[in-house]
């Protein structure tokens, strides 16, 4: 089992990495028709959601135990223009190292089908 320091490391690294790589970006703001997507990747199941209009933000909804779920955020961010993504993790244990690698696979994995985000940021509850 990881130690406490190790997984606070980790933690702290994912939102650097969250919070750094963005401003690297060049993701134009979408100005096609809505995305919804769901499906399995190598983290567990996923979902992407892409208003139309995306203003190129990019929310990631740590939910806590269970299947990827839907932020309760979701009509609000959709409402203004932000797209939001969603991972089931590949384990239901508490596995903050898994969670770190998994939320990092489903915004890659957002980049691959919808586009680099301008910039990114995560919201939970629960365990996320």
């Amino acid at each position: 089992m990881m130690s406490v320091s190790g997984r606070l490391t980790l933690i702290v690294a994912a939102f650097l990495v969250l919070a750094i790589d963005p401003v690297l970006s060049t993701a134009p703001a979408g100005d096609g028709g809505p995305v919804s997507r769901r499906g399995t990747y190598a983290g567990g199941s996923y979902l992407i959601e892409v208003p139309a209009g995306w203003n190129s933000g990019l929310v990631i909804f740590a939910h806590g135990y269970g299947e990827a779920s839907a932020s309760p955020l979701a009509s609000h961010l959709a409402a203004n223009g932000y797209a939001w993504a969603a991972s089931s993790y590949r384990s239901g244990d508490y596995r903050p190292d898994w969670f770190l690698e998994d939320t990092l696979q489903v915004r890659d994995l957002f980049i691959r089908e919808i586009g680099r985000p301008r910039w990114t940021i995560i919201h939970g509850q629960s365990m996320g």
